[in-house]
């Protein structure tokens, strides 16, 4: 009998949507990468009666209200017991790298497991757990990891579906920075500010997509740095610019709007922000120019007090370990 369930998954970055209230006739969309940090970690098991163990309040709330909704949603047949969900590490919230549905996601695949119902497609687990209400990333990322292009919903009841993934460059690296004093909107908030935001124009839409078609994505599969890098700051600029309104700028941190500039003018061209950010992702050619950026940064007074991680594109899936 399985004593114990780990699930370790990575962190989500997203480089902004394809579309918004257009008559594409397809909602929201996206390109994104499942990067290996920072990341999730929840061992779930059998127990007399629920448990949750969590570094935080928040967390321990999040991790309730997933485990309610998953009962509330899955199959009556492999409803899961009493259980002890222990959240080992959480994302940061509010940083634009998808905490929510990662954690979710992991906690959804743990409860299958430990109900006998096995591995789960993910989209499944995203409706009993509530996830997917726009981007679907996230939930593609966490089955497949890789870079991820969301082709959007057909409709507001589905989850967008996934029309293009590809290996990141295994060499490549992602400096993320998260400044102390700026959080992206999330809940409510960014409910409110998509139903402020006019419709993205099909001329946005257009050139999003051929960003991506052209310059992003084969930039990718040839491991071509230049292009990828200024692919993509390309994209998150036009992104940026057309939520400008709700988050106060083409970047949501002044203070990384700065730095993105400085990055620019002295020849690091791959910068954007992730989701509603604040966190700034900056394109690197390789480990040592990333952790090389990350040591000049920190000896930076105006940038030393951020969070700063060196990250990998992870390819892979969710790790699943049964003890």
């Amino acid at each position: 009998m399985t004593s114990e369930i780990i699930i370790t998954t990575g962190a989500r970055l997203h480089f902004g949507l394809l579309s918004h209230g257009n008559a594409t006739g397809r909602r929201y969309g996206g390109v994104g990468l499942m990067v290996d940090r920072p990341g999730c970690e929840v061992a779930i098991c059998r127990a007399e009666t629920d448990e949750v163990v969590a570094s935080t309040e928040t967390v321990a709330e999040r991790t309730q209200t997933f485990l309610d909704g998953y009962r509330a949603n899955c199959p009556s047949e492999f409803q899961p017991g009493a259980c002890r969900i222990e959240v080992r590490r959480a994302l940061p919230s509010h940083g634009g790298f998808g905490s929510g549905t990662q954690l979710g996601l992991a906690i959804a695949q743990g409860l299958a497991l430990l109900a006998g119902e096995g591995t789960v497609d993910t989209v499944a687990l995203a409706g009993r757990v509530g996830r997917g209400a726009r981007s679907a990333v996230g939930i593609h990322g966490f089955a497949r990891g890789g870079l991820l292009v969301d082709g959007g919903q057909a409709d507001e009841t589905s989850i967008g579906v996934l029309i293009s993934r590809l290996e990141f460059p295994a060499a490549w690296r992602f400096l993320l920075v998260t400044p102390s004093e700026t959080e992206g909107l999330s809940g409510d908030s960014e409910h409110e500010a998509f139903a402020r935001l006019e419709p993205m124009p099909t001329e946005t839409t257009a050139e999003l997509s051929r960003l991506l078609m052209t310059g992003l994505l084969p930039a990718v599969v040839e491991a071509d740095f230049d292009v990828a890098s200024e692919s993509l700051y390309e994209y998150g600029l036009l992104v940026g610019e057309y939520f400008a309104p709700c988050q106060g700028g083409v970047f949501a941190s002044g203070l990384m709007a700065s730095l993105a500039a400085g990055l620019r003018t002295q020849g690091v061209p791959g910068v954007a922000q992730t989701s509603w950010g604040p966190t700034l992702c900056v394109l690197c050619v390789d480990e040592v120019s990333a952790e090389s950026l990350r040591s000049e940064l920190a000896g930076d007074v105006r940038f030393a007090a951020c969070d700063m991680h060196v990250a990998a594109g992870m390819n892979t899936g969710a790790v699943i370990q049964m003890g």
